[in-house]
């Protein structure tokens, strides 16, 4: 790939017999904002230490910028690593900190100077060069931490967990700081993380790992919409997933008999294999559907209503069964109360097929 940032090769790694990964391969693209996402013990961290130099691979080759760079220590990778615990030195002042990679450089001072009140300047620390880091918040911490990589102008700038330690209302501030970083300075960013919220807020590409694989990758709004396995489907979010067999399959569409009824849905499968199908919360409507543009799913019964700000998040219940159950997020002025009924549709693009090879692959 030619526009390739970071290319991985058949990349294994394994501690004894216990396989971390599992002969991935991938580029990512130049100045692309990347988000690893996935469970613990999913590999994420030690692919990010593998393409920063900390982990050496069981098998395959790390490229960077076209080089490879597999036996390069970390200090001579065109890479810089942000740690959860951002390792600030405590004795220095945040302009000391922020400069460190370039002392190492030997670059002169009053060069290194400039270039590390430039640094705190675009992470919006202008005029804290000489607090010491017990002086500021754990938000400008990572924004220290922040400066002091990008300072050094590397070609990727790997972020393990960074946002990890920090609280609910800052955390979503850096989420949108790390953004717009990412754009203005037109870098590659690699970000570590396990909250599926944050990934969809900051990635152009999530990478989604599960016991060492690849389950998915593509855009956010892709992978949720779109997940391309049964883990993604569960792992992006809640979602209805419903077991079922194709009972028809004609022109790149089949109709899928669940415990709901027949679903038809988009894809390619044969008469009588099984199967899932996946629909979110938040696409089924209630009552008719327009034009009989949407699938009808059914009467149901409305119970277990919670209120959680932007809509009510309720259980749908139609006929007999436990496994005729959906879960529904209605908008939050909606009049619908427990006991009361209903009838469901989903607009027909909102209905994923999911093979079962794929979900276990």
């Amino acid at each position: 790939m030619t526009n390739a940032a970071v290319e991985l090769q058949d990349i294994s790694k394994s501690y004894g017999s216990v396989a971390v990964l599992d002969r991935l391969s991938l580029a990512i693209r130049k100045s692309e904002y990347v988000v690893l996402l996935g469970p613990s013990g999913s590999g994420k961290t030690t692919l990010l230490s593998i393409i920063g130099g900390f982990c050496e691979p069981s098998t395959g080759r790390v490229m960077i910028d076209g080089a490879d760079v597999t036996d390069l220590s970390p200090a001579h990778r065109p890479t810089v690593t942000v740690f959860q615990d951002y390792a600030l030195f405590p004795h220095m002042t945040v302009r000391q900190n922020t400069a460190f990679g370039l002392s190492m450089r030997r670059v002169p001072e009053r060069e290194r100077t400039a270039q590390a009140e430039k640094a705190l300047e675009i992470v919006g620390l202008a005029g804290f060069g000489d607090r010491k880091v017990h002086q500021i918040s754990g938000g400008q911490r990572q924004r220290v931490a922040l400066a002091r990589a990008i300072v050094i102008k590397p070609a990727v700038l790997l972020l393990d967990e960074p946002l990890g330690a920090l609280d609910v209302k800052i955390r979503r501030q850096m989420q949108d700081e790390l953004r717009q970083l990412q754009r203005a300075l037109g870098a590659t960013f690699m970000h570590v993380t396990h909250d599926q919220e944050e990934a969809m807020s900051i990635a152009d590409t999530i990478l989604l790992l599960n016991k060492g694989r690849v389950e998915d990758v593509g855009p956010p709004e892709r992978i949720y919409k779109k997940p391309a396995s049964l883990f993604a489907a569960a792992f992006m979010g809640e979602a209805n997933l419903l077991q079922g067999r194709i009972s028809n399959a004609v022109n790149g569409s089949v109709s899928v008999e669940t415990s709901v009824g027949r679903i038809p849905a988009k894809g390619a499968g044969e008469v009588g294999r099984r199967v899932h199908v996946s629909i979110r919360p938040e696409s089924i409507r209630t009552g008719n559907p327009p034009d009989g543009s949407g699938i009808t799913l059914g009467k149901a019964k409305l119970s277990e209503f919670v209120f959680q700000g932007t809509h009510k998040r309720c259980m749908a219940a139609i006929g007999e069964g436990a496994d005729n159950r959906l879960l529904l997020r209605l908008p939050a002025d909606s009049d619908l109360t427990p006991e009361s009924s209903a009838m469901l549709w989903v607009p027909a693009a909102d209905v994923t097929l999911i093979n079962e090879d794929a979900a276990q692959k």
